[in-house]
């Protein structure tokens, strides 16, 4: 996106019901749809009429709201813009629409270069729009390093996640290799017990007492 695209944008004045009075700068072609007297509620999207509500609330409330993004069709496309605002004493409300943030803060600063009657109504809301700028790139600024602190810190367990990993697969095989040879240490005695212990069941039974059958046939079965 080119300088001259993130400069565009619409400057109007509303009244507190939201009736649009005037219209000072259109670079987006919106008034030739929503012109003088209708609603602001006529610009933007219908998906999105709540989310203008509440940036007008917040301007009712505060005398002041900043990049609020609001999708407004233009040309049959729609387009997101970023709105700010402020009371103007005696006027109404200022309203600013461009299409980034940055883009929100030249257009204000380029208002202070039209005519002297439009001039006096920017100049009581260009520093706190300035103001305003500064605040949200702070906090973007404050929240990528955050983001890039996080995604440090889960590239770090990832890292220790799959050491852990190698050795708990590294125990597993010993684990296994242990079984075995215990397994295959033990299959030849017991193999002799068991022979043993047939032996007797079969061929020393008439001799043996029974208490000496039940011994064993216990010494078969656990073998």
């Amino acid at each position: 996106m080119s300088a001259t695209d993130l400069e565009r944008g619409i400057v109007l004045v509303c009244a507190p019901n939201g009736t649009v009075q005037r219209i000072l700068r259109d670079d987006l072609g919106i008034s030739n749809r929503v012109r003088v007297g209708a609603a602001l509620s006529e610009m933007v999207d219908a998906g999105v009429q709540a989310k203008l509500g509440s940036f007008l609330a917040e301007l009712h409330a505060r005398d002041a709201a900043y990049d609020w993004e609001i999708t407004v069709p233009v040309d049959g496309v729609l387009l997101p813009l970023h709105f700010g605002g402020a009371l103007i004493e005696g006027s109404g409300y200022l309203i600013v629409a461009a299409r980034s943030r940055l883009g929100l803060s030249d257009l204000d600063e380029q208002l202070i270069r039209i005519n002297n009657e439009q001039t006096n109504l920017i100049r009581a809301t260009s520093k706190d729009l300035s103001i305003a700028v500064g605040k949200a790139l702070e906090r973007d600024d404050a929240v990528y390093e955050e983001l890039t602190r996080v995604n440090n810190e889960m590239a770090n367990l990832q890292r220790e996640l799959a050491k852990k990993n190698a050795e708990l697969e590294q125990l597993n095989e010993q684990k296994n290799r242990l079984l075995g040879m215990a397994a295959h240490d033990l299959r030849t005695p017991l193999g002799v017990i068991l022979t043993y212990s047939e032996f007797l069941e079969t061929e020393a039974a008439e001799v043996l007492t029974p208490d000496q059958r039940e011994f064993v046939a216990t010494i078969k079965e656990q073998s």
